[in-house]
This record gives structure tokens, C-alpha cells and sequence, in this order.
């Protein structure tokens, strides 16, 4: 179940609506609460709004079709970047790379019913600022200091070419996954002692591909079995 329905708390500004994807500039741009900020100069009236703290709710039901699932994880594709989650009101964990999937088991955390998810992002300005001031990392004179310390898209503290608006938000899909048994989310295909390539599952569907005689590789730590049917 993929969730996409969220409601955008940011100080200053009423609660607003959004869709995923969605990010505080984005949000409120889209209501009107803003002007563009890549319109002319605009980007100097609204990089300080990356200087607060800004969270996306999300009100889901569950039901048995889920809850009765021997795995209940809560996986996000692409949060943007210093994020608290929370289901309701139980920390799940913390975020700190855009670059990344994250996934939690929530089997125990979900009820039957309405659910509440709390993702509450941190300012990038502020915590790139004070991971600077103890530990000084170069960076251009076009980019707000401290970036480097973030594994977030550089270019958003501005570039030659890029203006300064560290966003923050969700840019990938939020999905509630629930199956039985066991599950084989990536696979690598190799031969003998040629470099293995990593596949997804997906694609080896695509080419009619099989996995079969599967054991445990406990040197590789993984699961290894012999591919068949390609030509």
C-alpha cells in the first residue's frame, strides 16, 4: 500500500495538504503561500525558510489484510534528508542520506484502524552550519557552508549555476509492504570468478529468468542458487 496523501506543519503557515512527492518549497509554492522561488532573485527572500524544522503527517487505516501478515514493513524510497520518524508516537528510527531506501518493521507498532505517521525533518542549514563550526569542511564560494557535511544533493545550497534552497521532504514514494515467508529483494549473477552484477528481482522476471537450487552461502552471507532460462 503505497501512501501518498500528507499534510505539510510548518511554523508561520497554516496546515497544508500535499501529495508525494512533496517538500516544504514545493508545498508551499503550491498553495500560493509563496512566489517561485527560481524566479529572479527570489531565492534571497526564501533560502532562511530552510532554517526551521518542518513535518509531513500522514492518517492511514490498516486492516487484517495487513496486520495478519507474518512481515509488516514501512519502506521509504527517498526522504530528503534529516528525518525523525514516527508511527504512532513510537520513533521508528532517524534518516541521514537522501541517497538511500530506508525500511522498518512496524508488525508490532501498527493498529487496526487509523494510523498516524510523523516524518519531522531537520533543518540542513542549521545542522550544516554546526557540524562546520566543529569540523571545517572546503566549499565553494557559490555554496552555503557546512554542505559537505550532509549526504544530501549538494547543488541545493547553491552552485555556480544552482540557487541556494536546501529543500527538505519526501521525493520518493512512502509504502506500506505486508507478505508471508521470506523475500528476495536483490540477486547477483556471476560467473565463476568473473565480477557478479547486481540484479533486481524485476529483471530477472523480465528476462524469464529462474533462481533454483538455492543454499545458503555462509562465506558470501547471502543465498546463491544456479539461473536458468536464458538464451
Amino acid at each position: 500500500m503505497e501512501l501518498k496523501n500528507f499534510t505539510m506543519r510548518y511554523d508561520g503557515y497554516p496546515a497544508l495538504s500535499c501529495q508525494v512527492p512533496c517538500t516544504m518549497y514545493g508545498t508551499l509554492l503550491e498553495h500560493g503561500m509563496i512566489e517561485d522561488p527560481f524566479w529572479g532573485m527570489n531565492e534571497q527572500k526564501y533560502t532562511a525558510l530552510s532554517d526551521q524544522d518542518c513535518t509531513f503527517e500522514s492518517i492511514f487505516s490498516a486492516d487484517e489484510t495487513i496486520l495478519d501478515r507474518e512481515h509488516v514493513f514501512l519502506r521509504f524510497y527517498g526522504l530528503d534528508t534529516l528525518c525523525h520518524i514516527y508511527l504512532n508516537g513510537k520513533k521508528l528510527g532517524e534518516t541521514s542520506d537522501m541517497h538511500r531506501c530506508y525500511a522498518f518493521d512496524v508488525k508490532e507498532v501498527l493498529i487496526r484502524g487509523e494510523n498516524l505517521l510523523r516524518l519531522v525533518f531537520q533543518s540542513p542549514t542549521v545542522y550544516a552550519r554546526e557540524m562546520n563550526n566543529k569540523c571545517f569542511l572546503w566549499h565553494n564560494p557559490d555554496t552555503l557552508p557546512g554542505a559537505a557535511h550532509l549526504r544530501k544533493s549538494i547543488c541545493m545550497f547553491g552552485w555556480d549555476w544552482a540557487p541556494k534552497l536546501p529543500d527538505m521532504g519526501i521525493f520518493r514514494k512512502v509504502e506500506l509492504e505486508a507478505y508471508d515467508g521470506d523475500k528476495i529483494e536483490a540477486l547477483d549473477a556471476g560467473a565463476d570468478d568473473y565480477l557478479t552484477k547486481p540484479f533486481s528481482v524485476e529483471e530477472f522476471v523480465a528476462c524469464g529468468l529462474e533462481v533454483k537450487n538455492l543454499t545458503r552461502d555462509l562465506h558470501a552471507n547471502g543465498i546463491v542458487g544456479i539461473m536458468t532460462g536464458y538464451e
